[in-house]
């Protein structure tokens, strides 16, 4: 609101906010990196090697903290708090680390399908990791302009569209 930002994108759980949050969608998620990054360091295995890699996390904006990894395999639930060189405010920037060569991050299933076959590796495959909802944020319902009510319908509309069948 300080910022005047008609709408913002938001992916995650949402904290306690005054905004208004309406959900487009979720993304599936892929841990990854390049194979010559993988090659060059002990072999992983199990969520808990990430801790003897370099990893991209990304850091929340709305609370500065680094969003944890949570795996699931049958019963088994192991969370991993990634850390690395750097970190980063979005998958986006995430995947450029990882296309450099630089270290293992998590991306959106619709960002992988645009790198081209060969390119990345996903990790531990037999590993879950939870869908992660995408939220369109704004300040209020009340006083809403068309053009972001117009805008926010048109991004649910066409996410929904674009989730695999």
């Amino acid at each position: 609101m300080r910022e005047h930002i008609d709408v913002a994108l938001r992916i995650g759980e949402l904290g306690d906010s005054q905004l208004i949050a309406k959900k487009l969608t979720t993304m599936k998620l892929h841990l990854v990196a390049t194979p010559q990054f993988v090659a060059r360091g002990p072999r992983i295995q199990h969520p808990r090697d990430l801790q003897r890699r370099n990893c991209v996390p990304v850091v929340s904006l709305s609370n500065n903290k680094v969003w944890p990894w949570v795996f699931r395999k049958g019963s088994e639930t192991v969370t991993v708090m990634p850390t690395g060189s750097i970190e980063v405010s979005s998958v986006g920037a995430g995947l450029d680390f990882a296309l450099a060569g630089h270290g293992i991050t998590l991306i959106s299933d619709a960002l992988y399908q645009q790198v081209p076959t060969g390119t990345l590796r996903v990790l531990l495959p037999k590993w879950h990791l939870p869908n992660a909802p995408v939220w369109a944020v704004y300040p209020s319902k009340n006083h809403l302009s068309p053009k972001v009510r117009l805008f926010v319908e048109h991004l649910s509309t066409a996410l929904r569209l674009a989730q695999p069948r």
